[in-house]
């Protein structure tokens, strides 16, 4: 079975760029998974997606969620929260296919 995974990253705009980074450590972001993206409280992740974008001048963040349905995140977050990331979709599948494709 396939699942659905979101790379997301949240949106830079013109306050949280800068055309330098101050140190090497500037450009690699916190990658944080999150399984069964369903199972979050809309209003929780909501509230801790407000967060991370506060520090995103200091420390950049890449989101993956785990999801069996393609549409989650627009389901489960309001507009004004998504507006706040970059929303990539790809499709996952268990690791023994990936091996099984790879030889």
């Amino acid at each position: 079975a396939s699942r659905h995974q979101f790379n997301i990253s949240p949106a830079n705009d013109s306050s949280s760029s800068s055309s330098s980074p101050s140190s090497p450590f500037d450009r690699i972001p916190l990658i944080l998974v999150f399984e069964d993206f369903d199972c979050f409280d809309s209003v929780v992740l909501q509230h801790f997606i407000y967060a991370c974008h506060t520090f995103l001048p200091r420390l950049p963040f890449v989101f993956v969620f785990c999801v069996t349905a393609g549409q989650a995140p627009a389901r489960m977050l309001p507009r004004q929260t998504l507006s706040l990331l970059l929303i990539q979709q790809f499709e996952f599948h268990g690791a023994e296919e990936q091996v099984d494709t790879l030889l």
